[in-house]
């Protein structure tokens, strides 16, 4: 019987071993495999400093998903292809004046990427990605929006691919 708790104990433990070559996953280096071949879609986008989300001065929110995007954007999704295309697609519930599909640019240079689609509307934009792994990524732009005020605004951005 003793024996039999050793060899349990020994082959416990030597399972549990962590292999010195496991690495934890890089999570700011962007690569086309962590993109391609899926889907994405946004789950959370958020604002700081609040904004209006109505007329009425007192409906102030930095949850841009929940209050102010409709839901025909929602189910909207977007896919890295392999030849620096972004496709943009509309999903099943398309918003009033949109076409199913837009394409614009991507591209990965020194581990960054640069998405001139989500920059749009920004004067002299910063963007950083802050996580991307092969199912989420979360990154933000800073930078005014004159359409609001000549106030800096950062917008966070997560999707997760599907």
């Amino acid at each position: 019987m003793t024996t039999l708790l050793a060899a349990f104990t020994v082959l416990t433990f030597s399972n549990c071993k962590k292999d010195k070559d496991d690495k934890p996953e890089d999570t700011t280096t962007v690569t086309a495999a962590k993109l391609q071949n899926k889907k994405w879609k946004t789950v959370a986008a958020t604002i700081t400093p609040k904004v209006r989300y109505d007329e009425n001065p007192d409906h102030l929110t930095n949850n841009l998903y929940a209050d102010v995007m409709d839901a025909c954007e929602k189910d909207n999704f977007f896919q890295f292809l392999d030849n620096g295309v972004l496709r943009m697609n509309e999903g099943a519930d398309i918003c009033e004046e949109e076409q199913q599909t837009s394409d614009y640019q991507w591209q990965i240079t020194n581990g960054q990427l640069k998405l001139p689609y989500f920059e749009d509307g920004f004067i002299n934009p910063t963007f950083t990605v802050e996580k991307c792994t092969k199912s989420e990524m979360r990154f933000t732009i800073k930078g005014k929006i004159p359409t609001i005020s000549d106030q800096e605004y950062t917008i966070t951005f997560t999707a997760t691919s599907f």
